[in-house]
């Protein structure tokens, strides 16, 4: 039954961006897509997101000033927030900055989030996500921070992580991450802060990961 509510979710979500009336755009039915798989308490606290006003004058979210149709960040940090994380939030193409830590949100991280190849900043800790980490956000290229910590996230490390060659901060922490520390880590050579404790991590730590921090000068 569980399983059906959420698929039963997923296609009203779905029917939403792609059945939207030709006024409105790819952005704006983003939006009001992620503000659908709320629950209603915290749909409440959005009352600005309708309609009626333009979706960049919405509470947390910013446009570009150059593009102002388009959103370059969603902070909504410690908002009282729960339900599901919308997959349709990996349309916003010029996304930059994710803040979603400190709420209540439940789920999966969903793996279209890999998308978002502009992406700088995603921050997801103090939930309650569950499930692995998509190896699809090794597509996120140009993220200096990914901060999932303090979850219920578990699996493995993906390895793709360690494609994201701008890195500057993970934090992982407080998850209950298994596995081997991928050694695709010691790619990360912009890297300065790097947390993985509180987890359920075995075997050995990369030798080379001590020399990331030598060159980065932490």
């Amino acid at each position: 039954m569980t399983i059906f509510c959420f698929s039963l979710l997923f296609f009203c979500s779905h029917a939403l961006v792609s059945a939207g009336s030709s006024n409105a755009s790819t952005e704006e039915l983003a939006l009001l897509a992620f503000k659908s798989m709320l629950s209603s308490p915290s749909k409440s606290l959005l009352t600005s997101w309708n309609t009626s006003s333009h979706y960049c004058s919405w509470t947390g979210v910013v446009c570009s000033r150059r593009q102002p149709e388009r959103v370059v960040s969603l902070l909504m940090g410690s908002f009282n927030l729960s339900g599901r994380l919308s997959p349709f939030l990996g349309n916003l193409s010029f996304l930059r900055k994710l803040d979603l830590h400190g709420n209540q949100f439940v789920g999966q991280i969903p793996p279209g989030f890999g998308q978002l190849s502009r992406l700088q900043m995603l921050n997801l800790s103090t939930n309650t996500l569950h499930g692995s980490i998509p190896e699809a956000m090794g597509g996120c290229t140009n993220l200096t921070t990914l901060d999932l910590s303090n979850n219920l996230l578990q699996g493995e490390i993906p390895t793709g992580i360690g494609a994201l060659k701008n890195l500057v901060n993970l934090s992982l922490h407080i998850n209950g991450l298994s596995g081997d520390i991928p050694h695709s880590l010691t790619n990360l050579s912009s890297i300065k802060h790097l947390s993985l404790s509180n987890n359920r991590l075995s075997g050995e730590i990369p030798p080379d990961l001590g020399n990331l921090y030598q060159s980065s000068g932490s």
